[in-house]
């Protein structure tokens, strides 16, 4: 397994999930500049992966494969050494993720150690910003 950056990780997210793939060329056509990939990691996740996430979350998809390898990839993301890989995981899937109570409490469930770690930082963040800090 290739380590986590920036420049890889919509390629590793369309191998482990390729029935993202069609979202994915949607997107580049929509997005798509002359970079490689044509499309950042952020618009990936917060376009295509996150509106998915909280989809299947609605649906009672949490059992499902697809979001137990969805959440797999979360995981490595969010120990990655890569500090821009994280930052996608802190901002394109848990602040969104985190303005839907529901579905972040079920989204725990399949949240790996360091991913919930996270989920934690940003729910604080977000009540200290409630409060007006």
């Amino acid at each position: 397994m290739m380590s986590l950056e920036y420049e890889n990780v919509i390629q590793e997210l369309l191998e482990r999930v390729p029935e993202l793939s069609d979202g994915y060329d949607e997107l580049v056509r929509q997005y798509g500049g002359d970079e490689d990939p044509p499309v950042g990691a952020h618009i990936v996740f917060g376009i295509l992966v996150t509106p998915l996430i909280m989809e299947s979350l609605a649906q009672g998809a949490e059992h499902g494969d697809f979001l137990t390898r969805l959440f797999q990839l979360l995981e490595e993301m969010a120990v990655a050494g890569d500090e821009e890989v994280r930052n996608v995981v802190w901002v394109s899937v848990l602040e969104p993720l985190g303005r839907d109570p529901a579905a972040l409490l079920t989204a725990r469930a399949l949240m790996g150690e360091a991913t919930r770690s996270l989920a934690d930082e940003v729910e604080r963040r977000s009540r200290r910003k409630g409060r007006g800090n």
